[in-house]
């Protein structure tokens, strides 16, 4: 029921549900485990409107960018959905992720009455929990709407990819930036098994101790050597290939950890005797890809945590499972076009507290040059 009504009250309701999805701690497993259908199996929008967004975004027909597309989306979330493609120009397969029509102003909408709500539980909040349910709401808002834009994503997408080239256990698709704009985004299809078939993983022979340690590894990397983590490693977006390796998707919600907190993490971690850097295969520094513009929200220090506990509760399944029969794949249909013209599109290349509006970004200044406000209340 809760997860039917969650799915009534539109984009913003779903996406809070997939938080608490990941949340374990405050959440019960039966309502999790339900909740956890809202990351990818939310009821699609008509397919036409999708195609019609698809085409408004490249400026042409479908026919001239794509070979063929699946007539009905392979996965559908909260604020998109995502079609399976397979490009004019190379032939390579693509994952077409298509924007909700009109859900930018159900998604202020929404972030204004979780405003007033969290104005109300806020004095019980600091009482019971210390913590600043405005600050929550402010931070999810932001989040929120750093996901509507896919130029964004699509940004962060390429600094992973950079982040991660030479290492062989982790695969980040590569993005086409002529295919994709605001509301649609054309990325290379990742052909893997997700993390919420646990049982599938598992038939398929991969090593799932070799698998588990390189998730592990990745994030720590994330968090201690890049400063630049993926904020939403659920189970549905993370992969396993067959060849063993660790693929992510969905590079919408990103965040920077800055060096002064990377360096607290690990004397923490340190004292704790839970690990070393130099043990672990990685190494502590500054940064690795960075712009002299700040392209990335920069994280509070306890939300950075969220990384290896999403990571923990997505590999944890797989932990109990050793000896389950697959699962068959599911398959999809798809339409082919006839050539209509050729694209010119090349192959793919390879602690303070700010409050959320619409026209701001934690990271201090917006593309526009806009500047954040700040505050230190509530911490």
């Amino acid at each position: 029921q809760l997860r039917r009504a969650l799915v009534d009250l539109g984009p913003s309701f779903i996406k809070a549900g997939q938080v608490l999805a990941s949340r374990p701690d405050i959440v019960r497993e039966d309502y999790m485990n339900e909740l956890c259908t809202l990351q990818d199996d939310v009821p699609p929008f008509p397919d036409d409107e999708a195609f019609a967004i698809i085409e408004a975004e490249l400026g042409k027909p479908m026919g001239a960018a794509f070979k063929s597309i699946s007539k009905s989306p392979v996965a559908a979330a909260s604020l998109g959905q995502v079609y399976r493609a397979v490009l004019r120009d190379n032939g390579a397969d693509v994952a077409v992720k298509v924007q909700r029509p009109g859900v930018k102003p159900l998604v202020l909408a929404d972030l204004v009455i979780f405003r007033a709500l969290a104005g109300l539980v806020t004095p019980l909040a600091l009482r019971r929990l210390g913590c600043n349910a405005e600050l929550i709401v402010d931070e999810f808002g932001e989040k929120l709407l750093e996901e509507l834009d896919y130029t964004l994503e699509a940004r962060n997408a390429r600094d992973f990819r950079r982040n991660f080239e030479g290492d062989p256990t982790v695969k980040i698709p590569w993005v086409r930036d002529d295919l994709s704009g605001k509301r649609v985004l054309t990325m290379e299809w990742i052909d893997g098994m997700r993390c919420t078939d646990p049982a599938a993983i598992v038939a398929s022979g991969i090593d799932v101790d070799a698998f588990i340690r390189g998730g592990v590894v990745s994030g720590l990397r994330q968090l201690l050597e890049f400063g630049l983590f993926h904020g939403d490693p659920h189970p549905g977006n993370i992969f396993a290939l067959r060849d063993g390796r660790i693929a992510y998707v969905d590079f919408g919600n990103v965040a920077e950890l800055s060096a002064r907190n990377k360096q607290t993490l690990v004397r923490r971690r340190r004292d704790e005797g839970e690990f070393s850097s130099s043990s672990s295969g990685f190494e502590v520094r500054p940064s690795v890809v960075r712009k002299k513009e700040k392209t990335h929200t920069t994280s509070s220090f306890p939300l950075s945590l969220s990384l290896s506990f999403s990571l923990n509760l997505s590999l944890h399944p797989l932990q109990k499972l050793r000896s389950t029969p697959s699962s068959t794949p599911s398959t999809r249909t798809t339409t082919a076009w006839p050539a209509t013209s050729s694209t010119s599109a090349s192959s793919p290349p390879g602690p303070t507290s700010r409050r959320w509006s619409p026209r701001w970004s934690r990271s201090g200044r917006t593309r526009s040059g806009g500047r954040c406000r700040t505050s230190t209340s509530g911490r």
